[in-house]
């Protein structure tokens, strides 16, 4: 047994989920497949499938921002 037996996980990731060119991929690396996921688990992702993750020099993702808003307005329940 664990610590994590029986919790929630959440994952939130802030970056581009583009694949990577054949020449840049690295060597073992294999993508999450639905069946590794568990119904305990909460993925979200910063942005779709073959689109660039935003963030902006000076005040960062909007993603994360947001995302920050949240646990502080929700996180208590």
């Amino acid at each position: 047994t664990t610590i994590w037996k029986g919790k929630t996980r959440m994952f939130f990731i802030q970056a581009c989920r583009s694949p990577w060119p054949n020449q840049q991929q690295p060597k073992g690396l294999q993508g999450v497949k639905l069946n590794d996921l568990s119904p305990k688990m909460l993925v979200a992702f910063s942005c779709s499938e073959e689109e660039a993750s935003k963030r902006l020099p000076k005040t960062g993702s909007i993603f994360i921002q947001i995302l920050c808003i949240m646990i502080l307005r929700y996180g208590h329940w």
